[in-house]
């Protein structure tokens, strides 16, 4: 529980803890027992789709999409505005993959009206959109209980379950048992190809099977072959054009780490991901 990890480091008990709550920062950056490292971006929040139930109809996805307001997910879902990014690409600012343009008019659009628009345009037929979550972790838990809440005023009828995380890893490998998932990635992936094993046809967790699956998986085979960057950096453009037509997931926003370490520990390099190589204990 963060409120153990949280004492642990504390008390000396530990020497390093991760996902740290952002609420906590104000209180331990001041603690002069522990230190405190932020990674910057560290994650990207998703909504993950399961395009084989409820959600199959790509209008219902694009409604979802036009109607979310990331800004009241990303301030409910983590709180400080410090740590959390807008950012409608795959790939952070500074990166080589970045593109401004990606999800321009989609993203954080926040048109309820448009929303409602597709939803009836869509074959939804009212049926609860199920929202599996861990009920443990307070990022994904408390982003879940906002978008039932802005799901709902598009016109969606929402069925949230938060529950413990082997029911819900569990209960997202069957097919009809849910149809959102809120989840989220390490921000800096080393290769847009990394993807690739995340969206395209019966990828990952999505049950995506269509024709819109398919021509996502002909980008990604292309994208693997292609060596030339200008040419590569043109075939992620047409990636980003097709995750934001066809909606295999939502983006919500980036959002940063805050690890904390005792005093003790010396020389730790930060890192989205900790590596404790040369560093000590000083006692």
């Amino acid at each position: 529980e963060q409120a153990v990890r949280i004492a642990g480091v504390q008390s000396g008990q530990y020497q390093f803890a991760m996902d740290i709550p952002s609420d906590q920062y104000q209180v331990l950056a001041q603690d002069k027992k522990v230190q405190t490292f932020i990674t910057s971006p560290n994650y990207q929040l998703y909504l993950i789709l399961n395009e084989g139930n409820a959600l199959k109809d790509i209008k219902a996805r694009q409604a979802i999409l036009v109607g979310l307001d990331m800004e009241e997910l990303g301030a409910l879902g983590i709180g400080d505005s410090n740590f959390w990014h807008l950012n409608a690409c795959l790939f952070p600012p500074g990166s080589q993959w970045y593109d401004a343009e990606a999800g321009k008019g989609l993203y954080n659009s926040k048109d309820l009206e448009k929303a409602k628009a597709l939803l009836a345009e869509s074959d939804y037929d009212g049926t609860p959109v199920v929202i599996l979550d861990q009920k443990d972790n307070p990022v994904y838990q408390q982003t879940a209980t906002a978008l039932q809440t802005q799901l709902e005023a598009i016109g969606f009828n929402v069925d949230l379950q938060l529950l413990d995380n082997a029911t819900v890893v569990d209960k997202r490998s069957q097919k009809d048992a849910w149809d959102i998932h809120v989840n989220s990635f390490k921000a800096p992936d080393p290769d847009p190809q990394v993807y690739g094993a995340w969206m395209g046809t019966n990828k990952w967790i999505g049950n995506w099977d269509d024709a819109y699956s398919r021509e996502m998986d002909d980008i990604f085979a292309r994208m693997l072959t292609t060596v030339d960057q200008k040419e590569r950096y043109q075939i992620v453009q047409e990636w980003y054009d097709k995750f934001y037509e066809t909606v295999p997931y939502v983006k919500v926003v980036d959002y940063d780490g805050l690890y904390i370490a005792g005093q003790t520990l010396q020389n730790y390099a930060n890192f989205t991901t900790p590596y404790f190589w040369n560093v000590w204990l000083q006692q």
